[in-house]
C-alpha cells in the first residue's frame, strides 16, 4: 500500500488481510453511515473464480500478494503411495496432530464437567 490511516503517503507498507466467509462479509462492507470507518486490516472473500479485497477509504493499495496452499497429493500407507512432504516435517505434523487432539479432549472434558455442574445446580433449584 502507498498510504493508510497511519501512513499518509509516507512510503510503502505491507498489510495482511483477513479471509472471511461470504456470510460474514456483510459486517465489513461499508454502508453510507460507515463512510469514515477505519478498517485495521483489509478483508478478502473468495467468490466463484476470484478473490475480492475490501479496504477503507484511507488505504491506497498498490499491489496484492497471494499465498496459496494447496491440498497435499493423495497418500496411502497400505498401497505404498508415498507422501510428498519431506521426512523433516514428520515430527512437526505428528506432534501438532497430537497437541490438537489433546486440546480437543481437554475441551470436551471441560464441557462435560460444566454440563454436570449445571445439571446439579438445576436439580438443587428444582428441589427448593
Amino acid at each position: 500500500m502507498s498510504s493508510s490511516y497511519t501512513r499518509n503517503g509516507n512510503g510503502s507498507g505491507v498489510v495482511p488481510n483477513t479471509l472471511v466467509s461470504r456470510s460474514k462479509l456483510i459486517e465489513f462492507i461499508s454502508r453510507p453511515q460507515d463512510s469514515m470507518r477505519i478498517m485495521r486490516t483489509p478483508v478478502a472473500t473468495l467468490n466463484d473464480d476470484n478473490i475480492t479485497v475490501y479496504y477503507d477509504r484511507y488505504t491506497t493499495p498498490v499491489s496484492f500478494n497471494i499465498t496459496y496452499y494447496r491440498t497435499p497429493r493423495y497418500m496411502n500407507l497400505f498401497t505404498n503411495t508415498a507422501c510428498e512432504l519431506p521426512m523433516d516435517a514428520f515430527d512437526d505434523l505428528v506432534s501438532g496432530a497430537v497437541d490438537l487432539y489433546v486440546q480437543y479432549v481437554a475441551g470436551a472434558e471441560a464441557r462435560k464437567r460444566q454440563m454436570q455442574e449445571q445439571q446439579k445446580r438445576n436439580k438443587k433449584e428444582d428441589e427448593q
